[in-house]
């Protein structure tokens, strides 16, 4: 049976960059890098968590799940 020991980096897929980027960052964890908008519109930033890296994805299309 196969036991993953580590991950290597996650993605996330969200509707506010902004508001994502300040939380994180408020929580410590180090911005590495971020690019965009490009054309199309996609932002995407790099964060480290620990080892790790958490990659973050935000596009307009991109709907929020919430309910009001």
């Amino acid at each position: 049976m196969l036991r993953p020991k580590a991950l290597d980096h996650v993605g996330l897929k969200v509707t506010d960059m902004d508001k994502t980027l300040h939380f994180y960052q408020r929580l410590g964890l180090r911005l590495l890098r971020t690019s965009g908008p490009n054309a199309a519109g996609l932002r995407s930033a790099v964060i480290q968590v620990g080892s790790q890296e958490l990659n973050v994805f935000s596009h307009p299309e991109f709907v929020s799940s919430a309910k009001a």
